[in-house]
């Protein structure tokens, strides 16, 4: 009796795979060896019946099997055994999850599809078929079907978690709801539970370092993808979520570098694309940002996330109507995304189209509170509308959420005690989303006072200095 290689359970003669663990046992054929093809009992040359369950035995296959090599190549063997699992009736939830997995990353959504609800269809009370499922529809713009997967997993998780307190599987299942449905604190919470349970368990950290990731906790994101990737090297996905984390943080040659490992480790990973095009736009490359979307798109017409990105470089090449055709498409496939938003907000401010621009800011910031792009490009709008009070109140929310930005400062102090443009906005600057306005009326000391606050720039501030007291009446003599 043979015995499985990987986990050790003893293997039935003339079966296929693993009962166990699903491991493939086809890749070797001895040419001098046929069993029976109902019972499994090896049958010796010229025998016409099975001596174990008296089923006829058939030489056509038998020939075949002698005339084949005792060693199947590898391609052969790895298309046998996946044309195994695929059409096998039973196989344990662990390999269907993995086989769909592996078709989900490689873009054959169909099929990963047909993986996962073959695993709901088997294991209806377990919430991975499920999750994994709804993964495919968001891919597929099905966002009702996803949010109808996400909340069925929810609920098996809820269940799973009250039988066994100790499930770290049921925390990290239901963590990766939360992350979909975006309540990021509550993934972490989960996720953390999960690994307090396991410290082994790569999906919590994959799930955490995502959720941190969202949340803008950038460092203790790339932490957990730094132990994820430790144990699990050949992750593509671990380092797409980790060179999100450097884009979205200043560290666009880091960004790159980990988009470039995922790519070389799935080429059709068209999430780690959109990313590296993210940092292209953030590092001032927004044609490499162009090219890495348009390969994204092509490898997933869904993907609202590269559409996004290629919104905002379009935006930073000055073609504003390209950037609000993409934004256009990427809310129509992801109405959630508040960078969409802003990035479309931003596009009506600099065209004029204050009204359109305030509507999209207050969809942003709807979304995302804290987005002080979105307040900033509001504020623009305010101004160029005529309405400073409220320009004043989005400034000084943007100041607060980005105290660090001298382009804030400086927008600020943008018009006299007359309402009249005495600084435009510069439409064009790279950082249009910091660009935003100003308040009227303020005093010499504390115009002067938001100079020394933005000494950053220490190559504009004197320009400025002396162009703001000129405006509030102090000569050169003061």
């Amino acid at each position: 009796m043979d015995f499985c290689t990987k986990c050790g359970i003893k293997l039935r003669q003339g079966t296929a795979f693993c009962a166990g663990c699903g491991t493939s046992i086809v890749a070797t054929v001895d040419p001098n060896r046929c069993f029976c093809t109902q019972c499994g009992k090896e049958i010796g040359s010229g025998i016409k019946f099975c001596t174990g369950c008296g089923s006829p035995c058939q030489p056509k296959e038998t020939e075949v099997q002698q005339d084949a090599p005792s060693v199947m190549p590898a391609v052969a063997a790895a298309a046998i055994t996946q044309a195994v699992l695929d059409n096998a009736d039973t196989l344990p939830i662990k390999t269907l999850i993995d086989n769909g997995e592996s078709y989900y990353r490689n873009g054959d959504y169909a099929k990963a599809l047909k993986q996962f609800e073959k695993a709901i269809r088997l294991y209806p009370d377990d919430a991975a078929g499920y999750n994994r499922r709804g993964n495919v529809y968001t891919v597929q713009g099905q966002y009702d079907a996803a949010m109808h997967d996400f909340d069925k997993a929810m609920g098996l998780c809820d269940e799973a978690i009250k039988l066994n307190p100790s499930d770290h599987r049921a925390y990290a299942g239901r963590g990766e709801v939360y992350l979909k449905k975006g309540q990021f604190d509550n993934a972490i919470q989960d996720c953390g539970e999960a690994i307090r349970l396991d410290p082994y368990n790569v999906d919590a950290y994959s799930c955490r370092g995502a959720a941190y990731m969202y949340s803008g906790r950038h460092d203790l994101a790339i932490s957990d993808c730094d132990r994820a990737i430790n144990m699990t090297p050949n992750n593509a996905d671990l380092y797409s979520v980790r060179g999100t984390a450097y884009a979205n943080s200043g560290r666009p040659d880091l960004a790159i570098s980990d988009c470039g490992r995922a790519i070389g480790l799935n080429p059709n990973a068209a999430n780690a694309y959109a990313v590296r095009g993210t940092a292209y736009v953030n590092s001032g490359r927004p044609d490499l940002a162009i090219i890495d979307c348009d390969r994204a798109i092509g490898l997933n017409p869904n993907a609202a996330d590269a559409y996004t990105v290629r919104g905002a470089a379009y935006l930073h090449n000055g073609r504003q109507d390209l950037a609000i055709n993409d934004c256009d498409r990427a809310i129509g496939l992801n109405p959630n995304d508040a960078r969409s938003y802003t990035i479309r907000g931003t596009a009506y401010m600099q065209t004029g189209r204050h009204d359109l621009a305030i509507y999209d800011c207050d969809r942003a910031i709807g979304l995302n509170p804290d987005n002080a792009d979105a307040y900033s490009i509001r504020g623009t709008s305010y101004m160029y509308s005529g309405r400073h009070d409220l320009a004043m109140r989005d400034c000084e929310q943007a100041l607060r959420l980005n105290p660090g930005n001298a382009d804030l400062y400086y927008a600020r102090m943008g018009v006299d005690n007359g309402g009249h443009m005495a600084m435009q906005p510069n439409p064009g600057y790279a950082g249009a989303y910091g660009e935003v306005v100003g308040a009227y009326g303020e005093a010499a000391a504390v115009a002067c006072g938001e100079i020394a606050a933005a000494c950053a720039d220490e190559g504009v501030v004197e320009d400025v200095a002396y162009g703001i007291l000129g405006l509030i009446g102090l000569g050169d003599d003061d």
